[in-house]
C-alpha cells in the first residue's frame, strides 16, 4: 500500500539500537514504497549520517545508550540548517512526562511501539502532509493559534488532564429566541468555555461540521426544525453521534422528556434554567464525555498494540539466522574434508581393491592397466549376481553400518590425518576388516593348492 503524494525517493533515517527492530521498520517503509532508508545504531551514528547527507525524515526510537532519541531530537533541532526537519519517536511505553518533554522539543510526531501497519501509514502521511504545507501556511499568515482538543493530533499519554480539557470546552447553543441566547451563552462564557451560537436548528447542523462542539444545548421549541429532529439528525451520523446533547425546553411533561431521552440526548432541562443547575450537568456530561473518547483512543491502541505483538512473534518464532549459520558451517567442512570434495582420491575399497586402495591380483600384488579394470568388474558383476533376500540384505547393511563405535582417524592419498563423520568411519573400518580377512582367506588356499 503505497503512501499518498509523498515522493518515494525521498531519503529516510531510521534510528533504533535494535537490530531487529531496524530491520522491521525498514519493512514497513519499503511495503510503502519507500526504499531510499539508511540505518543508524545509535544516536551518535544518526548525527553523522545527517551530517554527510541529506535527509527527509528521521524516525527515531525512544530509549537508546548513550545519545537517546530526545537529546538526539535536540541536536537535530539545534545543528542542522532545517530546523523543521520532520521527526517521528517511537517510545516503548506511554510515557507522559517523556512525551511532553518530546512535545516540547518539537518532535513532529510519536508512534507508541509496538504499533501497526496502518498506523505507522497514518502516521507517515501526516507527517510529510504537514511538511509540505508549512511554506503555504506561512505564507498565507495563518494565526498560530493552538489547536483546539477537537483538531489536535492525538498522542496516547498527551491528552492534556481531562479537568483541564473541560474547562476549555467548546459550547453550542442553539435557540430561536436572541434573548434566550444571550443569558446562557454570557453564563458560560464567565466560567471559560468557547460559545458558539445558532439561531434555528438548520443552522445548528450546517455550523456544527465545521466548528464541531464538545457539548450542545438545545431548544426543542423551534420553527421550521424543532429540536428534536435535529437531534434525531445528529445522532444518525456517525460523525456527530458522540456529542453530548442536552435539550432546554419549556415543555416539562413526562412524555416529552423520555422522548427527548429516547433520541439520544443525554439530559433534559426545564426552563427557566437554573445556571448552577446546568453548569453541573454540563461538566458531569463532559466528563463522561472524555472518558469515553480516552477509553475508545486505548481500546483502539491496544488492539493495534496486539496486531503489531503477533507479528514481531512470528517474525522472532521464524529466524532463520541461527540454522542458516549451522548449516553453512557444516557445508564449509564438508568443503574441507577431501572425502566430500569433488575431484578428490576415492577412498575406501572398490571390487578387487586392496587395503591401500590399489587394485590386487590373488597372489595381494598390485594390478594396474586393463587387469584391475577387469578384476574391479569380475568382482562386481559377481556381487550383481548373487540375490540375497531384503531381510538378509538389511541385517548386513546394520552389521557395516554400527551406530556407535570409537572415532575413527583416517589417513587420505598423501597421508594426512582426517577425522571422518561418524557413520563413515564405522562402515570403513567394518570394510577393511572385511576385505582383509577376504584376502588372507584368498592367500592361504592360493598357497595350499600350490
Amino acid at each position: 500500500m503505497p503512501v499518498k503524494n509523498i515522493d518515494l525517493s525521498l531519503p529516510l533515517l531510521v534510528v533504533d539500537d535494535n537490530q531487529q527492530m531496524r530491520s522491521v521498520v525498514k519493512g514497513i517503509l519499503a511495503d510503502l514504497g519507500l526504499n531510499n532508508v539508511f540505518l543508524a545504531g545509535s544516536g551518535e551514528e544518526a548525527c553523522r549520517i545527517l551530517t554527510e547527507r541529506p535527509i527527509a525524515a528521521v524516525i527515531s526510537d525512544l530509549d537508546m545508550p548513550g545519545m537517546d532519541g530526545l537529546q538526539l531530537l535536540g541536536w537535530v533541532r539545534d545543528k542542522l540548517a532545517d530546523k523543521e526537519l520532520p521527526f517521528m519517536l517511537l517510545p516503548s511505553e506511554a510515557n507522559r512526562d517523556g512525551l511532553r518533554a518530546a512535545a516540547a522539543a518539537g518532535v513532529t510526531d510519536c508512534l507508541i511501539k509496538p504499533f501497526t501497519l496502518a498506523t505507522f501509514h497514518s502516521k507517515l502521511q501526516a507527517m510529510f502532509q504537514a511538511r509540505g504545507n508549512a511554506a503555504a501556511k506561512r505564507a498565507a499568515g495563518m494565526r498560530a493559534a493552538q489547536p483546539s482538543a477537537a483538531t489536535a493530533p492525538a498522542l496516547i499519554g498527551m491528552e492534556r488532564p481531562l479537568e483541564e480539557r473541560i474547562n476549555e470546552a467548546t459550547v453550542l447553543v442553539v435557540d430561536d429566541i436572541a434573548s434566550n441566547i444571550k443569558v446562557i451563552a454570557g453564563m458560560l462564557a464567565d466560567e471559560g468555555y468557547g460559545v458558539k451560537v445558532a439561531i434555528s436548528g438548520r443552522k445548528a447542523l450546517e455550523l456544527v461540521p465545521v466548528h464541531r462542539p464538545d457539548i450542545i444545548l438545545l431548544d426543542v421549541m423551534m420553527p421550521e426544525m424543532d429540536g428534536f429532529e435535529v437531534c434525531r439528525r445528529l445522532k444518525a451520523d456517525p460523525a456527530t453521534a458522540d456529542i453530548p446533547v442536552i435539550f432546554l425546553s419549556a415543555k416539562d411533561q413526562a412524555e416529552d422528556i423520555v422522548g427527548g431521552l429516547e433520541l439520544g440526548a443525554v439530559d433534559y432541562v426545564t426552563k427557566p434554567v437554573d445556571p448552577a443547575i446546568l453548569k453541573a450537568r454540563m461538566r458531569t456530561h463532559l466528563r463522561l464525555a472524555g472518558m469515553m473518547a480516552d477509553l475508545k483512543r486505548q481500546n483502539a491502541a491496544i488492539a493495534g498494540n496486539a496486531q503489531l505483538r503477533e507479528e514481531v512473534e512470528r517474525l522472532t518464532r521464524y529466524n532463520l539466522a541461527k540454522p542458516l549459520e549451522e548449516v553453512i558451517a557444516a557445508g564449509e567442512q564438508l568443503l574441507d574434508d577431501p572425502v566430500f570434495t569433488p575431484g578428490a582420491p576415492a577412498r575406501g575399497h572398490a571390487a578387487g581393491a586392496g587395503p591401500g586402495g590399489a587394485a590386487r591380483d590373488a597372489q595381494g600384488q598390485p594390478v594396474d592397466g586393463p587387469a584391475a579394470h577387469r578384476t574391479g568388474r569380475q568382482r562386481t558383476g559377481q556381487r550383481q549376481g548373487r540375490a540375497e533376500p531384503a531381510a538378509q540384505a538389511r541385517r548386513r547393511r546394520q552389521r557395516r553400518h554400527p551406530s556407535g563405535g570409537p572415532a575413527v582417524v583416517a589417513g587420505d592419498g598423501a597421508g594426512r590425518p582426517r577425522l571422518l563423520p561418524h557413520a563413515v568411519r564405522a562402515s570403513a573400518a567394518e570394510r577393511r576388516r572385511h576385505h582383509a580377512g577376504r584376502h588372507l582367506d584368498r592367500a592361504g588356499r592360493h598357497a595350499g593348492g600350490k
